[in-house]
């Protein structure tokens, strides 16, 4: 066996190895690095180590540090961050974005090697860089939904809570064992163990707003730390929020059923053309081949791809509607 097959097979190895990782981390993974801080503080099982979470490996250590720095300097880390802690994926920034790079490369390199061919390989490389900050993003939209779901539930039995004669810190510890588990129920766990470590409620508060990222949520607790300055029947508050909430979600589910169609329009009409594309090459490949062998071929694929793009973007925002 030659030495360049075998160093082939150790970088689609090396590739599909990373990208099983870097995949099974975000999408099986539930906390984020500062969780696992405050799992120490309320959690009953024995806490684990922070040298025993993070490779022994000097060399590692020492890239993602300086992968850290790099991306702190061009003002992308908090983002990244942010981004993975609403995507409740399990990574510091520095590992994401090492194994982010490292794996998209990889297996650019490796879809090259065996396919000897350049445009296969910018295809490759784009997608190993562009589907794992898509999939974040879509776990973090999804958790946020999720959140914005139960939102109104949380405020009402909150309300409940506070009308029975509990004080907010009270309510906020009740609602938080009634509602168990989900997004809401962590946050608010979060939240109480924040404010047993010493931190002042408003602020404990603003940084849950910060960090969630829901505007209802939001508006919430600018609701409850408006009240709290000025005092009020908090109870009453609450329910207002909640039911607007509700009134809110509801117009927002109506647009979606009206402008059902259109965004269907939309995915066959940018789909269709890739599609005839490829059955045509499985028909006839003589007969579409010269879009690939002459120039004026390659400005007709570009020209329809950038309509298509345009199209889509275009029919996307007439039937988006904010509520």
């Amino acid at each position: 066996m030659s030495p360049i097959v075998v160093l082939g097979i150790l970088v689609i190895t090396a590739a599909v190895g990373i990208g099983l990782f870097t995949m099974l981390s975000m999408v099986f993974g539930k906390k984020s690095g500062l969780d696992d801080v405050l799992d120490t503080y309320f959690d009953t099982g024995e806490p684990i180590p922070e040298e025993e979470r993070r490779s022994t490996s000097a060399v590692l250590k020492a890239a993602m540090e300086s992968t850290e720095k790099f991306a702190e300097k061009r003002g992308v880390l908090n983002r990244i961050s942010a981004a993975l802690r609403a995507g409740q994926v399990p990574l510091r920034a520095g590992e994401f974005i090492m194994l982010w790079v490292v794996g998209g490369g990889l297996f650019a390199v490796g879809v090259g090697f065996l396919t000897q061919n350049l445009i296969i390989f910018i295809i490759a490389l784009v997608l190993g860089m562009l589907v794992p900050p898509a999939i974040v993003k879509r776990k973090a939209t999804r958790y946020h939904k999720r959140f914005a779901r139960e939102l109104p539930d949380m405020l009402n039995l909150m309300a409940s809570t506070l009308r029975a004669g509990y004080s907010f810190m009270q309510g906020l510890e009740a609602v938080a064992t009634e509602l168990d588990e989900g997004p809401v129920a962590d946050e608010l766990d979060r939240l109480i163990t924040e404010t047993r470590l010493g931190r002042p409620m408003d602020d404990a508060l603003q940084a849950s707003a910060d960090r969630v990222d829901v505007d209802d949520w939001s508006w919430s607790v600018m609701a409850i730390q408006i009240q709290r300055e000025v005092g009020g029947n908090l109870a009453e508050l609450l329910i207002t929020v909640a039911e607007t909430m509700i009134a809110r979600e509801r117009l927002r589910r109506d647009i979606l059923s009206l402008t059902a169609e259109g965004r269907i329009s939309a995915y066959m009409l940018g789909s269709m053309p890739p599609i005839l594309g490829v059955v045509m090459w499985v028909i006839n490949p003589e007969y579409i081949g010269i879009l690939f062998t002459d120039t004026r071929g390659w400005i007709a694929i570009a020209a329809g791809v950038v309509g298509i793009v345009v199209g889509f973007l275009w029919m996307n925002k007439i039937i988006k509607i904010e509520v």
